[in-house]
C-alpha cells in the first residue's frame, strides 16, 4: 500500500512539471521559452541559446563558464550565390519547434525569396558530454554557391582562441591572422579550438555521406572569427593560384578560399558534435624541470605543426624556420625556450 501511495504521488508532482521544460538531470537541461521563441540547453561543460523568432541561429555558446559566442549571428547556416546571400537569420516564417526528452526538433525552417526556397531541418541532441547537431539541407534546383556556412560559427574575437587542430596533424594559429580579412582553408572534418590561459577547448568534429567536407577560418572585418563547416559532392578546390590551387591562405580580400561549386537540388545532411576538453590534459607536456615548461608547450603545439598546411600538402623545412624566427623576433616573449 505504501508503495502505491508513492507512486501516486510521484505522478501528480510529474504532471505539475510544464511541459517544454526538461531537466534530465544536473548534467543536461533544457527550456522552451515560447513566448520570446528562445531555447536555453545545456550540459555539464557547455550551454547555449537558441533563437527561432523568424530567423534561427545560436546566439550564445558558453563552454566552461566562458562566453565565447554572443550576438546577433552567433552560430547559423548561409549560402551564396553570384548575386543572392541567404541564411537563417533572416526566415519567410517562424518555424516549427519540438522539445522532447534531451532532443530538440525544428523544422520548415525557410529562407531565401520568392524565387529560391531553402529548406532547413535543425535536430538538436544533448548529451552529458556532447552536443549534437545535425542539420539537413532541401535546395530546390542545382545552383552555383560562392560562399557556403553549413554553418558558420562566429566567435567573439580573433582572440578567444589561440589557435585550432586539424584531423590532419596541422593547425589554425590565430596568432598569424595578423590583418583584417585573413582567411584560411583546408581539408578537414573537425577541428580543436584551444586557449591556453583559459585552458578551455572545444572540439567541433562533421560529417556528410557521400559528400567532402572542408572548413574555412577568418578574421572578420570586425575582428571576430568566422568558422565554416563546408559540405559539397565534390572536393574542394582552392579558387587562387589557377594551375596549381595550392593556395590555403589569402589576404586582403573578401573572396572565398574555395572555387564556386555546384550544389545538387536535393537533400544534403550533416552530422556535428561540439564537445569541450581541457587543454592542459589533452596538449600540456607535463612538468618540465628547469625550463619555461609553457612555453615548450606553446612551441611543439604551434611552430612543429605548422609545416602542415593540409592533407597531402606539407611546407619545406626553410619555410618552418622562416616561420619560427618570424615568431621569435615579433612576439613579445621572444626567447622561447627551444630557440
Amino acid at each position: 500500500m505504501k508503495h502505491f501511495i508513492s507512486l501516486v504521488l510521484f505522478a501528480v508532482f510529474i504532471s505539475f512539471i510544464p511541459a517544454g521544460n526538461y531537466a534530465f538531470s544536473q548534467q543536461v537541461n533544457i527550456i522552451n521559452n515560447k513566448t520570446n521563441k528562445q531555447i536555453t540547453f545545456s550540459n555539464e561543460k557547455i550551454q547555449a541559446v537558441l533563437d527561432y523568432n523568424r530567423k534561427l541561429n545560436i546566439s550564445s555558446f558558453i563552454v566552461n563558464g566562458e562566453e565565447v559566442i554572443a550576438g546577433d549571428s552567433g552560430i547559423y547556416s548561409m549560402l551564396q550565390t553570384k548575386d543572392k546571400l541567404f541564411s537563417t537569420l533572416s526566415l519567410m516564417k517562424v518555424p516549427q519547434v519540438e522539445v522532447s526528452g534531451n532532443i530538440i526538433q525544428i523544422n520548415n525552417i525557410i529562407y531565401g525569396n520568392n524565387d529560391t526556397n531553402i529548406e532547413e531541418n535543425w535536430n538538436i541532441i544533448i548529451t552529458k558530454d556532447s552536443i549534437k547537431l545535425n542539420i539537413s539541407r532541401h535546395c530546390p534546383e542545382d545552383m552555383i554557391a560562392e560562399k557556403t556556412g553549413f554553418p558558420v560559427f562566429n566567435f567573439k574575437s580573433i582572440n578567444t582562441w589561440d589557435g585550432a587542430y586539424q584531423d590532419y596533424g596541422g593547425l589554425a594559429w590565430f596568432y598569424l591572422f595578423n590583418k583584417k580579412l585573413d582567411t584560411y582553408g583546408v581539408h578537414s572534418k573537425s577541428s580543436r579550438f584551444w586557449n591556453a590561459k583559459t585552458g578551455n577547448g572545444l572540439t567541433i568534429k562533421a560529417e556528410a555521406k557521400d559528400n567532402y567536407v572542408a572548413i574555412d577560418y577568418s578574421r572578420t572585418a570586425s575582428d571576430k572569427l568566422a568558422f565554416s563547416i563546408d559540405v559539397a559532392p565534390t572536393k574542394f578546390i582552392p579558387r587562387f593560384d589557377s594551375g596549381t590551387n595550392r593556395r590555403r591562405f589569402i589576404r586582403d580580400t573578401t573572396a572565398w578560399v574555395w572555387s564556386p561549386f555546384n550544389i545538387r537540388s536535393g537533400e544534403t545532411t550533416e552530422y556535428i558534435t561540439l564537445s569541450y576538453f581541457n587543454f592542459e590534459k589533452e596538449f600540456g607536456r607535463g612538468k618540465l624541470a628547469g625550463i619555461n615548461q609553457n612555453q615548450v608547450s606553446s612551441v611543439l603545439n604551434t611552430i612543429a605543426r605548422i609545416g602542415v598546411i593540409d592533407k597531402q600538402h606539407f611546407g619545406g623545412i626553410a619555410g618552418i624556420r622562416l616561420m619560427a624566427r618570424y615568431v621569435c623576433t615579433s612576439n613579445t616573449l621572444h626567447k622561447w625556450a627551444l630557440l
